[in-house]
Parts: C-alpha cells; sequence; structure tokens
C-alpha cells in the first residue's frame, strides 16, 4: 500500500542549498525532534535565531565572531 507520509528536511536560510547527507544523500524526518541536534553536531550546520547555515555559509572571524557569507 502506498501512503502520503510528511517529512522534514532543512535547506540553507543564506545560499538555499538542502541538507544531505554524502553517502545517503537527501535527508528527511518524520518529526522536528532529531533535525536541530544531527545539523549541528553531525554536519557542522549553525543554527542561530531559527536560522539554519550550511557550513559553506558560515564561519568565525579571528576574535571568535560569527560571520555569515
Amino acid at each position: 500500500m502506498i501512503i502520503e507520509m510528511t517529512m522534514y528536511g532543512c535547506k540553507c536560510d543564506n545560499c538555499g542549498k538542502q541538507w544531505e547527507d554524502e553517502d545517503m544523500g537527501f535527508v528527511a524526518f518524520t518529526d522536528h525532534s532529531g533535525i536541530k541536534s544531527s545539523l549541528e553536531e553531525d554536519y557542522e550546520w549553525h543554527i542561530e535565531d531559527d536560522k539554519h547555515y550550511c557550513p559553506e555559509c558560515w564561519s568565525y572571524d579571528d576574535e571568535d565572531n560569527l560571520v555569515i557569507k
């Protein structure tokens, strides 16, 4: 049986890049609970003020200030 299911993913608020895993490709969750921790801990995305930034769109400067590219 084919059913409709709601899934959640993430895209960068700066460049629009969709979150993907190098090995598995597209990443989706059935709820919001695991997304934030997985993004930050496993994929080096930065989350601030409910904005999500991929690793290519953020860094820290020499004074440890967040820089959105």
